[in-house]
């Protein structure tokens, strides 16, 4: 996992990756990098498809997370999103879904968009913290009805809104009957790379 990751990122070296990220990557050694940030949330929904078991599912995202988020907080934020996608694929309600992440992982999902907003001042409130930013993710989706509009309450909460997207979009689109619109699904697979439409048709 560790070289496919690495292999994947050397394909882009003009990305704009983390700092932290691409340090990791450019090493020789790979070794496990402890950082609390979002990162292993935000690459962590395949997970929850090729898992079989939510045991596996919570499994394989901890292995995903900690060769670049070794830590409580990088870990469980990739699960909660791991094991959320799981979860909803398996048939399980939004109302489960939150039960199992509340208990599981400690977060408070029963804050509204209007409060995670009007505490989000841009310059103030901005954070990486992947525990935080995992729960806000999770809340966008929980409110949402479909998936352009679990994405738009990711983008209007400011921050790190790209990827509160990817982590809330990511939910949405494995949920029956918010799967991503076929419109927009054409046009973000048209933007992707020869390379990266054949591995995701794969």
């Amino acid at each position: 996992l560790c070289q496919e990751l690495v292999r994947f990122a050397s394909r882009y070296p003009g990305a704009h990756w983390g700092h932290g990220f691409k340090s990791w990557y450019q090493s020789d050694t790979h070794e496990k990098r402890v950082a609390g940030s979002n990162g292993s949330a935000m690459r962590v929904s395949p997970v929850g498809y090729a898992a079989t078991s939510l045991e596996e599912c919570l499994a394989l995202a901890k292995q995903s997370a900690e060769m670049t988020h070794n830590s409580p907080e990088g870990i469980g934020g990739a699960q909660a999103i791991a094991a959320s996608i799981f979860l909803v694929r398996q048939g399980k309600s939004k109302a489960d879904v939150k039960a199992f992440i509340e208990q599981q992982f400690g977060y408070n999902l029963d804050q509204t968009i209007d409060e995670i907003r009007d505490t989000y001042n841009l310059k103030e409130k901005f954070t990486l913290e992947c525990n935080k930013c995992a729960a806000e993710a999770i809340i966008c989706w929980l409110v949402s009805d479909t998936y352009e509009a679990t994405i738009r309450n990711a983008i209007s909460l400011g921050g790190d809104s790209d990827t509160l997207a990817a982590m809330a979009g990511s939910i949405a689109a494995a949920t029956p009957g918010m799967e991503i619109p076929q419109e927009i699904a054409e046009k973000c697979f048209a933007l992707m790379p020869d390379f990266l439409k054949t591995v995701m048709l794969e």
